[in-house]
């Protein structure tokens, strides 16, 4: 266990967290305060955390003044640094690659809110 009075350096076991959650309320508006930018559904926070989790792992360096290496280089998915490019390179289809249930839920655009109530749904007619 690690206690929350412990100074929040690198050598802090908790780390990659603490700065991951600091990365996440700098970068987006959506998880600063409440405001006009809050996200209020829950589908709107996990897909901006995607678009986050992508940039974070795959496209930014660990470290500014450091090597050219991801935190995705690190643990072996890539082999560079990924651009824009690179990320929409290719449209991936729902029915073509194999999801766990969860994660089509998401993709489906099928999560609720509890906290709002009504959670009114776009049926989309041609998206699949």
């Amino acid at each position: 266990m690690t206690s929350s009075k412990d100074h929040r350096d690198k050598h802090n076991p908790l780390w990659e967290v603490n700065l991951a959650d600091l990365m996440i309320r700098h970068s987006t508006a959506a998880h600063k305060r409440e405001t006009i930018a809050w996200v209020k559904r829950r589908q709107s926070s996990a897909e901006r955390l995607s678009i986050f989790m992508v940039w974070r792992n795959l496209m930014k360096k660990r470290w500014e003044k450091g090597p050219a290496e991801s935190s995705g280089m690190l643990k072996g998915v890539a082999d560079r640094l990924w651009s824009e490019r690179d990320v929409l390179r290719e449209r991936l289809f729902r029915t073509r690659i194999a999801l766990p249930e969860v994660w089509g839920s998401y993709y489906q655009r099928s999560i609720t809110t509890v906290g709002l109530g009504l959670n009114r749904r776009h049926m989309l007619t041609y998206a699949y």
